[in-house]
């Protein structure tokens, strides 16, 4: 009875404190926090600057492991990421799930008997990997009266979250929940917390998403004749630490066992800082059993559920293999439970209190929405559609059964020629050789032989024999050192083409693009670089295209409208595009990124961006979005097309996930070395560059006075020309003629009769203009 009355009186002082702040809002907070906290903060919300202060003030040592802590919890949630997906049913239709991340989420970070930044780690960092767009803290303000605790205040830096609060117990969930008018009302609360922290979360449960109920700490050790008693009495202890009421128990596998660990405990106990804690935690939640034999064992195991699990024996893995109830699994003696509290990867937010029997731990599915996708053709309707009006009308919802009847009546409307996914054909890339080569984009100019010497003398110091990563290291640290930014930020591959098939891959299907974007739409511009709808199709993606405007200029407001129509996993952009030659100004990609949905991203393909005299406005910015992506390469300005070598210039995290595409010792050694030897002599290729767009220009105005051509502007290393058709030969046609001629060009598929022609030599292109001047006269 007296435990019934302090339930109730607990859930209706939480209750009272809740009803406070739904209608107080930060008056309420103000009284609530002065009083529960006996500290009183001039504002509720942490000044951002705080938090950047706070991460340079803390303890080196401490801010480099949070650092590789944090690295490490994001690559496991980013392994463990849900995945759209969608396929074709026995009937006909497409039917699919769709994840998105929940709009915004409230981190509630304790701070009671310690400090718990691992707790902004492992609640942050999925967030962050599922893609949720809003993520704010709420922790106790100082003692005080000063900020929250400044490793908390740090680890919010590291993790990008830039709203903190500084309130605690129920009043910050209410506040969370409801808001208030400081605080921003949330959709889902994670987090552990006291019990009055627990409780609100309860009475809030359906107002509010949560992530679990938490109860006091658990773990079970079954430990066998091989385990260490002071390794085991180590990880029994430092479970205890936590709090007065947390859970212990052993499971020995004799009672030898039980006595060696329990007799280690009491030794190892005696000495901890927080001695007085983990005694009180084993006399009142200590359970010390003794299991004859392992079936024993696994039965005591799966009633109690417990949060954390190590099996310390010698051989754990056939025991893993029978658990059937557990929060978190530590396989083996040598796997300390508090490895999983502080970063090795898996996240430590854990069901308690035997919920384990039918919950999980926090991944990054709780931070995304599940939705189910559906598409019914005439055909598809036609198989299925009678089971429905039959069931319908059985359950006496005729109207149900009126809907699809009127569809099945209704004539089949014609198929559309641009549905579905892009038709996986191989891409063409011509093999073709000639005196006057100009139908593939190549620089005329090949790599100097004393860079090429440079490269070789440093591959030369390279072992052959060992598999590489100090070239591949090099290369990148070259590349973020010409762009200023953080290696994390580049990403060094073989070649373009490589890298848009991982983008592709990762973006598309792995799933990284979510929320409102649709996971199975491309948006890219017609005509545009082949492999585009080719990388689509391979992934199951539908490409809906967005055409030029007059003379092959991008048209922004088609752009913006089209993402916002079509909400697309991906927009693929050449800036130049390729074979147009089409840019547009840095201020009109960031509009085109702007409008895509929330987890959308836009890949612009900067193959040709140093034609163009644009700089490096795009990838700067992508650098600080995860929005956008940027794709370059040394073929084109650098000559290095038969190297195979390029790079992706993006947010650490968009890089990332990417990354998880790219197979080990990637680039290769050659590329990885001749890649840093041509930015060691950037500035010679900066001005060959120049002379060939002086050269491009030039063309571009001998063409242009030929009867019959229209030559396009190009901010790239080609050109379109169209030809008229004046009673004239076709494009076709004089490609064909060229090419017996010894001078090949590319013919283009678009709006017109069209080739691309490179930039060549001042010789070869002479050769070209009087070749055509000839052709176009007969």
């Amino acid at each position: 009875m007296g435990q019934a009355s302090e339930a109730q009186q607990l859930a209706a002082s939480v209750a009272t404190i809740i009803e406070q702040v739904r209608e107080g809002g930060d008056a309420a907070l103000a009284e609530l926090t002065e009083r529960f906290d006996g500290a009183a903060p001039a504002a509720i919300e942490v000044d951002p600057a705080a938090l950047d202060a706070a991460r340079a003030q803390v303890d080196a040592g401490f801010l480099a492991a949070f650092e590789r802590m944090v690295d490490r919890v994001r690559d496991f949630h980013a392994r463990a990421l849900p995945r759209s997906w969608e396929a074709t049913t026995p009937d006909g239709a497409q039917a699919g799930e769709r994840w998105t991340p929940i709009d915004r989420v409230g981190l509630y970070v304790p701070g009671g008997q310690a400090s718990y930044p691992s707790t902004v780690a492992m609640t942050a960092v999925p967030a962050a990997v599922a893609g949720v767009r809003d993520v704010v803290i709420a922790t106790p303000p100082g003692k005080d009266g000063g900020l929250p605790d400044p490793c908390v205040l740090a680890a919010a830096s590291v993790v990008g979250v830039r709203r903190v609060f500084q309130i605690g117990g129920a009043q910050a969930i209410a506040a969370l929940a409801h808001g208030t008018e400081s605080v921003p009302a949330v959709d889902k609360i994670f987090g552990p917390g006291n019990r009055f922290v627990e409780e609100a979360k309860r009475q809030l449960s359906g107002t509010v998403g949560i992530d679990l109920l938490a109860g006091p700490s658990e773990l079970v050790v079954v430990a066998d004749a091989s385990a260490d008693p002071e390794v085991v009495a180590a990880d029994l202890a430092a479970q205890a630490e936590h709090d007065v009421s947390t859970r212990v128990t052993l499971v020995a596998l004799g009672d030898g066992v039980a006595a060696a660990i329990r007799s280690a405990l009491d030794r190892l106990a005696a000495t901890e800082p927080r001695r007085e804690i983990i005694e009180a935690a084993i006399a009142c939640g200590g359970r010390f059993e003794t299991a004859v034999d392992l079936d024993a064992a696994v039965a005591i195991v799966d009633e109690i559920a417990p949060e954390h699990l190590s099996l310390a024996v010698a051989e754990p893995d056939p025991l893993l293999d029978r658990i059937r109830h557990a929060g978190s699994i530590f396989v083996g003696a040598g796997t300390p439970v508090a490895a999983g509290d502080y970063g090795a990867g898996p996240n430590h937010v854990l069901p308690t209190g035997r919920t384990a029997r039918f919950a999980s731990a926090l991944s990054t599915a709780d931070f995304m929405k599940r939705q189910n996708v559906l598409r019914t053709d005439a055909a598809a309707l036609a198989r299925v559609g009678p089971d429905v009006v039959t069931l319908a009308r059985s359950e006496g919802l005729f109207a149900h059964a009126t809907s699809v009847e009127r569809r099945l009546a209704a004539p089949a409307a014609p198929e559309s020629d641009d549905g579905g996914a892009a038709d996986p054909t191989v891409y063409e890339a011509p093999a073709w050789d000639a005196p006057v080569k100009l139908n593939q984009n190549e620089t005329p100019h090949d790599v100097p032989d004393e860079v090429k010497d440079a490269v070789l003398a440093r591959f030369r110091t390279i072992a052959w024999n060992r598999y590489p990563q100090r070239p591949q290291e090099e290369l990148r640290a070259a590349l973020a050192a010409r762009h200023g930014v953080d290696p994390g930020c580049v990403l060094p591959g073989g070649g373009g083409n490589l890298l848009l098939r991982w983008a592709f891959e990762a973006l598309i299907h792995d799933g990284i693009a979510r929320a409102d974007a649709g996971p199975h739409r491309v948006v890219a511009p017609t005509p545009s670089f082949g492999l585009y709808p080719i990388y689509a199709g391979l992934v199951g993606a539908r490409v809906v295209s967005v055409p030029f405007a007059e003379r092959w200029r991008y048209d922004v407001d088609a752009w913006c409208e089209a993402v916002a129509r079509e909400r697309p996993a991906l927009g693929v952009l050449g800036a130049p595009n390729n074979p147009t030659g089409s840019d547009l100004p840095a201020a009109d990609v960031l509009r085109i990124a702007d409008a895509l949905p929330d987890g959308a991203v836009l890949l612009v393909d900067e193959a040709y961006v140093e034609f163009s005299g644009r700089g490096d406005e795009v990838l700067e910015r992508a650098v600080t979005r995860r929005d956008l992506l940027v794709l370059r390469t040394f073929s084109k300005a650098y000559g290095a097309a038969g190297v195979r070598l390029g790079y992706l210039a993006g947010h650490p995290d968009t890089i990332a996930w990417v990354e998880r595409r790219v197979p080990p010792y990637h680039p290769d050694v050659f590329a990885a070395t001749a890649g840093v030897v041509l930015l060691e002599h950037r500035a010679l290729f900066e001005e060959r560059t120049a002379s060939l767009v002086e050269e491009r220009d030039r063309l571009a105005a001998a063409l242009g006075e030929l009867d019959g051509l229209t030559v396009f502007p190009s901010s790239a290393n080609f050109l379109l020309v169209e030809v008229l058709r004046r009673g004239k030969t076709g494009a076709t046609k004089l490609a064909a003629q060229l090419a017996e001629r010894g001078i090949l060009v590319r013919k283009v598929d678009g709006r017109g009769d069209l080739f691309r022609v490179s930039a060549g030599t001042p010789g070869e292109n002479d050769q070209l203009v009087a070749a055509l001047g000839e052709l176009l006269a007969d």
